[in-house]
């Protein structure tokens, strides 16, 4: 072996190296799982409470109506599932290390990064679908034409609004979970 060590591996092996701290870590791991489990809630029960009006208001409800709702019911589950699926990592229950909390901190990251994409992206459908529903409304002449209009109306002043906050708000928690996990990573490859 040589004496002769290489100043820069010298260097190298000297370098003050920060920990990442732990109860930061944790602590943002709480909040982001409170936070999912509301999400998580609000989404099941986004799905539940048109199924619980469809049950108790059928009665009130024109044919076409009824059948949309189902039709839609149908095909909101398997994408509410979906997302309440992204979000498993911070609903469970645990008492598990902190270097497991850690890795579901990651992962939920990531997993957030995919919701605000979906959140981003399903505004467009839902605007069809709604287009789709007062156009069945009118072909089936549902409600006469002067009370279709103004719920139309309505529904079009609400697209206009909700939609582009919603996108905006979208795309900036798309980013910032971007950038939580490229922190997170960075923090954790010191």
């Amino acid at each position: 072996m040589s004496d002769n060590q290489d100043p820069l591996d010298q260097l190298w092996q000297g370098q003050q190296v920060e920990k990442p701290d732990i109860q930061v870590l944790s602590s943002q791991w709480r909040k982001v799982q409170l936070k999912q489990r509301f999400y998580a809630g609000l989404d099941i029960l986004g799905l539940i409470l048109p199924f619980i009006t469809l049950v108790f208001f059928i009665e009130r409800l024109d044919q076409f109506t009824r059948i949309y709702l189902v039709v839609l019911f149908v095909l909101l589950c398997p994408f509410v599932a979906y997302i309440v699926w992204l979000r498993r990592f911070s609903i469970g229950w645990s008492s598990d290390s902190t270097d497991l909390h850690v890795q579901h901190l990651k992962k939920q990251i990531a997993n957030n990064i995919k919701i605000a994409y979906l959140t981003k992206h399903s505004i467009w459908p839902l605007g069809l679908v709604i287009t789709l529903h007062h156009v069945g409304l009118f072909y089936f002449d549902v409600f006469p034409i002067d009370k279709l209009i103004h719920k139309s109306l309505i529904s079009a002043g609400l697209l206009v609004v909700m939609f582009p906050c919603t996108w905006i708000w979208a795309a900036r928690r798309e980013n910032r979970f971007k950038r939580e996990l490229a922190e997170l990573n960075k923090l954790l490859n010191r």
